[in-house]
């Protein structure tokens, strides 16, 4: 299926909110992953997103059942539509779906969730590949470096009167990229001080 539209608005569709029972949780976006087996091609879904938006801060997942996805449905030549399914952190047979990188530097989880996207034949087919993703050579390629502008669309938390609340619609926000790739850097919390290397690039953006 050939689909022409901004990649602003494309991207904007590929972007996942993600809560857990508590009303914790982050911002997502879809991939797929189209592979060769024995009996022909085959082709899984994932949704990538941040170790600790499914950690959260109960420290392990076992202490939830599941997770809550809400995003756009999208059909062709029809308007969208706001969906929220249900992410069972374990498949029938007692597998769990997520996958934590790991490195515990990497802040970074995935979830087959190949089930509920079969659901939305449609919005499937235009989900990117992991071809989309940008590595190391990728990177190199482009000549992606400091200083570059480029978008960021997520759910992000803000305080209104006091209260955290949570954007119930995807953000679109120009950005630049303000660090060099695997920056080495210094925090300093309370009482000390932490060295840590951003395994990938710090963003500046403006609210």
């Amino acid at each position: 299926m050939t689909i022409t539209m901004e990649p602003e608005r494309y991207w904007t569709l590929m972007s996942v909110l993600i809560e857990d029972e508590w009303g914790d949780g982050g911002s997502g976006f879809f991939i797929k992953r189209v592979f060769r087996s024995g009996s022909g091609k085959g082709i899984r879904f994932f949704l990538i997103t941040n170790k600790h938006v499914i950690l959260g801060g109960k420290g392990h997942p076992d202490q939830d059942d599941r997770l809550y996805i809400t995003f756009n449905a999208w059909w062709p030549g029809s308007t969208t539509q706001r969906t929220t399914e249900v992410v069972p952190y374990y498949d029938q047979v007692g597998r769990h779906v997520w996958r934590a990188h790991p490195d515990p530097k990497v802040d970074v989880a995935v979830l087959d969730i190949s089930p509920i996207m079969f659901k939305y034949a449609d919005l499937g087919q235009i989900v990117p590949d992991t071809d989309a993703l940008a590595d190391q050579e990728v990177i190199k390629q482009w000549d992606i470096r400091a200083g570059d502008a480029v978008w960021i669309i997520g759910y992000p938390a803000f305080q209104y009167e006091g209260v955290m609340k949570r954007s119930r619609e995807p953000l679109l926000k120009s950005a630049t990229l303000a660090s060099p790739l695997d920056q080495h850097y210094i925090e300093y919390p309370i009482g000390g001080q932490i060295e840590r290397v951003v395994r990938g690039f710090v963003i500046d953006r403006v609210i």
